[in-house]
């Protein structure tokens, strides 16, 4: 389906469960995560022809997302500096797992955080500061993610 046949459709599906809250259920199937999160307000996974969770997508991800997805702008052109960038954050995260490196960007699943946000957005601000790097950001792993999650553990 082309992307705009596609949106018109997801519009009417949350027309309809907008305006029709209480009183009627949507039931959709789909291997999409982008378009579960975008229409549903509770999702089902099923794993190898067993259900394996419900809830909300905000309950999903924090019940079974393993850690965080790390994203660094280092500003760097030079492998050296990058290298050095990816040596801090696994000295300061010991689970951190290098996933993309590109030009400039790194990417890191930081593995099974068990420290507070603060504690972690602390040690960012100080690789930071210490190596210069552009910018960073820190995000929950997306819906697709938990699903492998969950279908892994299987």
């Amino acid at each position: 389906m082309d992307p705009q046949a596609r949106r018109q459709i997801w519009n009417v599906i949350k027309r309809i469960r907008d305006n029709h809250r209480l009183s009627s259920s949507i039931v959709i199937t789909s291997h999409s995560m982008d378009e579960c999160e975008a229409l549903c307000t509770r999702i089902g996974i099923m794993v190898a022809g067993q259900f394996q969770c419900l809830g909300p997508v905000q309950h999903l991800k924090n019940k079974f997302s393993k850690g965080f997805v790390l994203t660094i702008k280092t500003g760097f052109t030079d492998e050296n500096s990058n290298e050095n960038v990816k040596q801090k954050i696994v000295e300061k995260f010991r689970n951190a797992e290098l996933k993309e490196n590109y030009l400039d960007i790194l990417t890191f699943h930081l593995k099974n955080v068990e420290l507070k946000y603060s504690e972690v957005f602390r040690k960012l601000a100080e690789i930071k500061e210490e190596m210069g790097i552009k910018d960073y950001a820190l995000t929950q792993m997306s819906l697709e993610q938990v699903f492998l999650n969950i279908s892994q553990n299987d």
